[in-house]
């Protein structure tokens, strides 16, 4: 069973509309990509960066807890899981420290496995 390193996890957040500006969010760590659509925003943040400090951790679940106090608005998560394609497995474990701030910031989470020849952003 392989153990993912947080290096190899993108975490995607899932924002339905009407929010308010994402942009303007202190989210403690630069996001890596922004999509917009007419139903939904998805923004990307690399995993070891949310991580990197208290500091960083406190600011990115004070932003998902600002987002989430909008009654009608749901923010769910994809763990987007790397692995290099030679040593792609089936069995693998997350750190658990990062599922369990995750899981408890947003309403629901999906996990996708990649090889790391498909971009990381």
């Amino acid at each position: 069973m392989a153990e993912v390193e947080l290096s190899d996890i993108i975490l995607w957040l899932r924002v339905e509309r009407p929010h308010s500006d994402l942009g303007k969010l202190d989210w403690g760590v630069a996001p890596l990509r922004n999509v917009a659509t007419a139903e939904r925003d998805l923004v990307s943040f690399a995993a070891d960066h949310i991580l990197a400090s208290e500091e960083t951790l406190s600011k990115f679940l004070r932003a998902i807890g600002e987002l989430r106090s909008l009654a009608e608005l749901s923010v769910s998560a994809n763990v987007a899981v790397y692995f290099d394609h030679d040593a792609m497995t089936r069995s693998f474990v997350l750190p658990s420290e990062f599922m369990r701030t995750i899981g408890r910031a947003v309403d629901e989470i999906e996990i996708s496995v990649y090889s790391t020849d498909a971009e990381k952003s």
